[in-house]
């Protein structure tokens, strides 16, 4: 269902995209749940940014269960979702996100290679963001 909304919003004009994702926007309690899912493996990719679109469109704190997914997709550079999830990013408070960032890099994953390369990633993020995420989580690096 989603998929075939989230088709109609590639395939048309600028203004009818734009209608189309707000219109999912307006109903988060709903939307957001299907959207997160679009993310998933099995899912296509061309879908990612139309809905990581929706996801900063809905708005903090209404999308605060996607906060882990924009973190991940603000700081891959090769997301599809990449600049619309640092769009998002920037709409929500820093002293929100900087949690999030810093059990990633002090949590249980830490030591696995993985963690390193999402370390990384999170770091060549922060050229992109307010300064005060450096700032508040270089002491954890």
């Amino acid at each position: 269902m989603i998929e075939h909304i989230l088709d109609q919003a590639i395939r048309g004009s600028e203004s009818e995209q734009d209608r189309i994702l707000q219109t999912l926007a307006s109903t988060p309690n709903e939307t957001l749940p299907a959207i997160i899912q679009i993310f998933s493996k099995n899912a296509k990719k061309l879908y990612w940014e139309p809905a990581m679109k929706v996801i900063r469109l809905i708005g903090y704190p209404r999308n605060a269960t996607a906060i882990p997914l924009i973190i991940e997709h603000a700081s891959d550079g090769n997301s599809l979702a990449h600049d619309e999830a640092l769009l998002a990013l920037s709409q929500i408070p820093p002293n929100v996100i900087i949690p999030y960032l810093l059990e990633i890099f002090l949590g249980k994953e830490q030591g696995n290679k993985l963690w390193a390369y999402r370390v990384e990633d999170i770091c060549m993020m922060f050229w992109s963001v307010d300064p005060i995420y450096a700032i508040r989580c270089g002491p954890a690096i």
